[in-house]
């Protein structure tokens, strides 16, 4: 796949990856990285392991909500997303916490899909993520980009598919830390956060 070929191109070091499904984007990373994943399902934490274990790769594979990931702060130096964050249930508060545990200058390397660029298509999907994302877990009329221009990371590149369906995000977090948004939460209060929309603003 492009997409993930791409994503895992700028992924260097120690790298998290948030939501590893079963381990389908594995081959993608560079031999010499060193690879954390983690996943909410633990079918699919055990099907990461057996990928790695068939890819010859060693991996740590954790269970757990990306809402409150159990690392601590700076302590990777990418953080890859792919497809996940439609599927949590607020993606404001998964990315703060994403740009918690990287590293000052560490990448954040995301490809969701997002609200469309066409309105009638937008429309559409607003509705279905009031109506039907509730009960299915897919959310398709977000934009992660704006929550991560407003805790203040750098937007290295980004590109929208057709229709802007897709959205490609390479971003950095500062060097300069204190220019960061502390999320302010606690554990506890983010898993009660993470049951409240996120807010975002209209980007037309």
């Amino acid at each position: 796949m492009r997409a993930r070929t791409r994503l895992c191109q700028h992924a260097s070091g120690d790298v998290l990856e948030i939501g590893i499904g079963s381990g389908e984007g594995l081959e993608h990373y560079a031999s010499e990285v060193r690879l954390t994943g983690i996943d909410v399902d633990p079918q699919a934490v055990e099907a990461a392991r057996l990928e790695a274990q068939r890819l010859g790769r060693s991996i740590v594979v954790v269970e757990g909500d990306a809402h409150v990931l159990p690392f601590p702060a700076e302590t990777f130096d990418g953080v890859v997303c792919f497809r996940a964050l439609c599927e949590v249930a607020n993606e404001a508060i998964v990315i703060e916490e994403a740009l918690r545990v990287l590293r000052r200058g560490g990448s954040l390397l995301l490809v969701d899909h997002v609200a469309s660029s066409w309105w009638p298509v937008r429309i559409v999907q607003q509705a279905m993520d009031r109506m039907v994302a509730p009960s299915t877990g897919e959310f398709r009329a977000r934009r992660p980009i704006q929550h991560i221009r407003r805790l203040g990371a750098e937007i290295v590149e980004s590109q929208r598919s057709w229709a802007g369906l897709t959205e490609y995000v390479w971003a950095r977090k500062p060097q300069t830390a204190p220019d960061l948004p502390d999320p302010g939460h606690s554990s506890t209060e983010r898993m009660r956060l993470k049951s409240e929309p996120a807010e975002v603003e209209d980007w037309l």
